[in-house]
């Protein structure tokens, strides 16, 4: 269908469970092909039932299996709570809003709930349906929260989460996220972690990383540094501004 793995990605080595990415030769436009949910899979219910649960459609004159709607809407929204904060901004809570506008009736919302608390994500879910239906006018009925049976948000949890998705001052490049929650070294420790992650494992071939290095920094000289630079500059590395990040991913 003209989708091929950009050679820019060939540089680094990917676990299984990865997402792919492709871009289309002839536009360029990128996208990712998950062959696992990685978002689900760790919750209770989550793993290979997800297969038991999906759906056959026909997509563009193919048959393929997609996740059942209880499933593409923990999907989303755990993929926007737990893995990013809400710290992607407005567009990850469009995409839930727009998933929640396919959801019939109350009736459907009132199992998909009870699916979301047997599959342990609903509290997760219950925080980003909340902010889809407050911040965007999402139709998700106060039976979906019924069936959840879980607690009301509290509130303090609520102003973090749109602290996180109004925040002008947000710019982190994606990825580093993930990183600074694991430590609040500043810049200096961030580029030690790069380092560390990115350029001492071997790539794709399976070569080792000092026979890698050229090709990765090449990569990085043109693709990312500037964009770090900018950042640096803007003081997004800065110690206070790191800590804060990190804490509200932790909470």
């Amino acid at each position: 269908l003209g989708w091929r793995r950009p050679a820019r990605y060939a540089l680094h080595r990917m676990d299984p469970l990865e997402p792919l990415p492709l871009e289309h030769e002839r536009d360029g436009v990128l996208l990712e092909l998950h062959s696992w949910p990685g978002s689900i899979a760790s919750t209770p219910g989550g793993g290979v039932a997800v297969w038991d649960r999906c759906e056959l459609r026909t997509i563009a004159g193919r048959q393929a299996r997609i996740c059942s709607e209880a499933d593409q809407l923990a999907h989303v929204a755990l993929h926007l709570a737990r893995k990013h904060g809400f710290s992607s901004g407005l567009l990850g809570l469009l995409d839930l809003a727009l998933c929640a506008q396919r959801v019939a009736d109350e009736d459907a919302w009132r199992a998909i709930g009870t699916a979301h608390r047997e599959t342990g994500s609903a509290p997760w879910t219950t925080v980003a349906l909340t902010l889809a239906r407050s911040q965007l006018g999402a139709r998700v009925p106060d039976a979906y929260f019924d069936a959840a049976a879980e607690p009301p948000v509290a509130q303090a949890i609520l102003d973090g989460a749109i602290e996180q998705l109004w925040d002008n001052d947000r710019g982190l490049l994606p990825g580093v996220d993930g990183l600074l929650a694991t430590g609040r070294g500043g810049f200096a420790a961030f580029v030690v972690r790069y380092i560390r992650t990115i350029y001492l494992t071997p790539d794709a071939a399976g070569r080792p990383w000092w026979r890698a290095i050229g090709p990765r920094l090449r990569h990085d000289v043109t693709h990312r540094v500037a964009r770090y630079l900018r950042a640096y500059r803007r003081g997004e590395f800065r110690r206070d501004r790191v800590a804060h990040r990190a804490r509200m991913l932790r909470e």
